[in-house]
C-alpha cells in the first residue's frame, strides 16, 4: 500500500526480570540442581555487566 500502515495488532507480552542469585534460588526452589551461569555463551564465565547475554544450565530429576 505504498508505504502506508494498513493494520496493527497489539499483544500482551508478560516479562519478568530476575537478578542472577534470585534466579538461581528460584531454580533450586522448583527442584533444579547443578546450576551453572555463563556470560556471552562462554561456559562458567562470570557475568560482569548488565549488557551481557546470560544463560543458565541446570538439571532436574523426574
Amino acid at each position: 500500500s505504498k508505504g502506508q500502515l494498513v493494520q496493527t495488532e497489539l499483544q500482551r507480552f508478560a516479562m519478568r526480570w530476575y537478578g542472577i542469585e534470585e534466579f538461581k534460588l528460584l531454580l533450586e526452589s522448583i527442584g533444579f540442581s547443578n546450576i551453572t551461569c555463563s556470560a556471552e555463551y562462554d561456559y562458567e564465565k562470570e557475568p560482569s555487566n548488565a549488557n551481557q547475554m546470560i544463560t543458565f544450565e541446570a538439571m532436574r530429576k523426574e
